[in-house]
């Protein structure tokens, strides 16, 4: 009876010194898993971050690639004569860039003005019809012209060849890239005559726009 009651023992301890092992085998498991779980999260996060990195990368040098070989077109040159009846006008400009510019519109305004309120005078005659829709293919470096009449009533141009009044010629020409992107290159001239009839010409700014030389 001693016997079996020393092999009952024996065997209950066995069994509890199994059941140990297996548990902190399967608690092991468990932390394994749970250090696994947590390695591939860390994994696959610095991969994301990676990832996100190269296109971040990717999108600056396709945007600076743009900016590098897309068109710019500036006013070059403008030229305005005087006949009996009117002005005319003429605008020479130039694509800079390294690809071909499509110009969609041109629209310009000439007038006179002893207004020296000069952002205000600007903005209200900012051209304000309907463009000129050209349209014009313009491979780089390449220059083209519009030119256009404007009619002279005797008080507006009262006035200029004494000083009294200024001419002013602003403008803006839209065109688009080889990338579908829309830009526009605004401008601006003034000139002055003066009582010795020489004319005297000037880039001018417009408030609230760049404006290109010429």
């Amino acid at each position: 009876m001693a016997k079996n009651i020393s092999r009952f023992s024996t065997w209950e301890s066995l069994t509890g010194i199994c059941t140990a092992i297996v548990a902190v085998a399967t608690i092991a498991n468990v932390c394994i898993a749970a250090v696994q779980w947590i390695a591939l999260k860390e994994t696959v996060r610095v991969s994301d971050k990676q990832a996100s990195i190269a296109e971040r990368s990717l999108n600056e040098t396709r945007e600076s690639t743009r900016k590098i070989t897309r068109a710019y077109i500036s006013v070059e040159r403008t030229q305005i004569t005087k006949t009996a009846d009117y002005f005319s006008a003429g605008v020479d400009f130039k694509n800079n860039g390294q690809t071909p510019a499509f110009v969609t519109s041109i629209n310009y305004n000439l007038f006179f003005s002893n207004d020296k309120n000069f952002d205000s005078l600007i903005k209200r005659n900012l051209p304000k019809g309907d463009p000129d829709a050209v349209p014009v293919f313009l491979p780089a470096a390449t220059t083209s012209s519009r030119r256009y009449d404007f009619p002279v009533s005797e008080s507006d141009y009262r006035g200029y060849p004494k000083g009294d009044k200024d001419m002013y010629l602003v403008g803006e020409i839209s065109y688009r890239d080889i990338y579908g992107d829309s830009h526009v290159t605004y401008f601006c001239v003034a000139r002055s005559a003066g009582l010795d009839r020489q004319n005297t010409e000037m880039i001018c700014a417009i408030p609230d726009h760049e404006v290109t030389s010429h």
